[in-house]
């Protein structure tokens, strides 16, 4: 039997509405197909242009998700560099009253250093993880644009991923590198504690060291991440418009 373009028009709203349903695919919603003849060539084009709006809905998704992922994995990773950063003065000031011979502010100055390198670690764990679910997000991506033959977004979640792994790699770094001036500044006030100022001077100085190499990899895994957030937005962006040129498509096949 025939379909007229009015029950066409339904069907290919009631699509639309299913790209919002979690679980509803195409198949589902389509559930009825006209036979022979125009209408049912329509409608064969409506649901394969629904189905590929339905696809490029997904592939968004993924990618915004992965973009907010790496958003959060910028701010985590650029707190951790602030407090490594603070680490290290606090380090240096301790290194500096140990050299005045003002033991009880070298040890204040060290207990400062303890932590904020252990707030430096905190933050850039969490950037770790941000980032990695973010390349997590970017892989779903990049793997639906490919079987769906989506070139560009797939290209770009790609990026995303790279960078978002990349950020979760220099994050960890970070993490473990703050843990060291950490421990070191501890260790300067175990020495002030035991009279060992000669020990005290060469921990502080070490906590120095650790805490800039935990700054430099945390302002490193901001920068990769913030790479990320932009490749997967454009992801994003791209498979939004994608979604809405296929869904014309289904419109203008049902007129």
């Amino acid at each position: 039997m025939m379909m007229s373009t009015r029950v066409l028009v339904v069907i290919a709203l009631v699509f639309a509405l299913s790209l919002s349903l979690p679980g509803v695919s195409a198949a589902r919603a389509l559930k009825v197909s006209p036979r022979g003849g125009v209408e049912s060539k329509k409608y064969e084009f409506a649901v394969t242009e629904a189905t590929k709006a339905e696809d490029a809905a997904r592939e968004e998704l993924a990618a915004d998700d992965s973009m907010k992922d790496a958003v959060k994995a910028e701010d985590a990773a650029e707190q951790a560099g602030d407090d490594a950063a603070a680490a290290a003065e606090a380090a240096e000031k301790a290194a500096d009253a140990l050299a005045s011979g003002d033991d009880n502010e070298a040890e204040k100055d060290a207990l400062e250093a303890v932590e904020k390198a252990e707030e430096a670690m905190e933050q850039a764990e969490e950037a770790a993880e941000k980032a990695n679910d973010a390349a997590d997000n970017a892989a779903d991506a990049a793997q639906q644009s490919e079987e769906s033959s989506d070139t560009v977004v797939a290209e770009q979640a790609e990026e995303a991923q790279d960078n978002a792994e990349a950020a979760a790699e220099q994050a960890e770094e970070s993490a473990d590198k703050a843990e060291e001036a950490a421990e070191a500044a501890e260790k300067v006030v175990e020495a002030i504690e035991e009279g060992k100022v000669e020990e005290a001077e060469e921990e502080a100085e070490k906590a120095v060291e650790k805490a800039d190499e935990a700054t430099e990899a945390a302002d490193a895994s901001a920068d990769s991440a913030a790479n990320a957030a932009d490749d997967a937005a454009g992801a994003a962006d791209e498979a939004a418009e994608e979604k809405v040129e296929h869904l014309k498509k289904v419109k203008e096949s049902t007129h």
